[in-house]
């Protein structure tokens, strides 16, 4: 079950490849219900080897618990996950937590040092399995309510946006980053349900037709354009080049996030691309 909740991160090694590589391949191919299958079918060996007095029922049993406990937990973030890749390529998540979250940590944590104060060793497990549901159903009431502001706020403004998401701050359930979008226009703005809210901010992207429809045939453009439904696209022209970055707007808060950059000369020939976080 161990091996089996680590195995989709076995995608770690195309960080060897580049930022780029690490990003188009992360949480993709070994992240889906198609490749968790593929997964499945080394490990089933591997445990009939290691563990040859179970049948292979429990074993195949066990090891898709210890997969679909690491695919829904990666749900769980705002960075999700592509669960019908490679037929369909888009990402889905829940966003009730950040990529990491210390607070879900610390419960789980509590089912290992619990071992040590409790007499029945199983206790602490579902202690810990029942507050992490718990925090997780807080997490959910509080996404709602942060959404429910929001449309409130966005309402009194005259804006009636075609889609409202909310998206976790890093260890603060109670504050929430707010996007929604009006045709290429998104609308930004941070609801606090224990202080005060953040001023709205709007991200328009104009980009060229040709530029645009070259960027979509690229594969890390592809990747983002997958990855985020609020992309804010950027385009300047220089002398020698023209330039396109796309940014992920979901990480905005913390002055960092995702961004792609692709760079064309003047012939019209792209000459770089890049993955960075800024």
């Amino acid at each position: 079950i161990i091996l089996a909740s680590i195995a989709p991160d076995i995608d770690l090694v195309f960080r060897a490849r580049g930022l780029e590589k690490y990003f188009i391949h992360h949480r993709r191919e070994s992240h889906s219900l198609f490749g968790l299958f593929l997964l499945s079918l080394g490990l089933l060996v591997l445990g009939k080897y290691t563990c040859p007095s179970l049948g292979w029922a429990k074993i195949y049993l066990f090891i898709w618990l210890g997969l679909l406990s690491h695919l829904l937990l990666d749900f769980f973030t705002s960075y999700g996950t592509p669960l019908f890749f490679p037929f369909k390529k888009r990402f889905y998540n829940s966003a009730l937590l950040f990529i990491l979250d210390p607070w879900l940590d610390l419960i789980l944590v509590f089912a290992l040092a619990g071992r040590w104060l409790f007499s029945s060793p199983s206790l602490p497990a579902r202690i810990s399995l029942l507050a992490g549901a718990g925090y997780l159903l807080i997490l959910a009431w509080a996404k709602q309510q942060a959404k429910n502001q929001a449309k409130t706020l966005l309402a009194k403004q005259g804006l009636s946006l075609e889609k409202i998401s909310a998206y976790p701050y890093f260890a603060h359930p109670f504050r929430w980053l707010i996007l929604g979008k009006k045709g290429k226009e998104i609308y930004r703005l941070t609801i606090s349900l224990a202080g005060k809210s953040s001023p709205l901010s709007c991200f328009f992207s104009q980009i060229p037709q040709e530029i645009m429809k070259e960027a979509q045939s690229h594969p890390l453009a592809g990747a983002m354009m997958n990855f985020s439904d609020y992309l804010y696209w950027k385009y300047f022209s220089r002398e020698e080049e023209k330039i396109l970055q796309i940014y992920d707007l979901r990480y905005s808060q913390y002055g960092m996030g995702f961004c792609a950059q692709l760079v064309w000369n003047q012939k019209g020939e792209l000459v770089k691309s890049q993955f960075r976080y800024y």
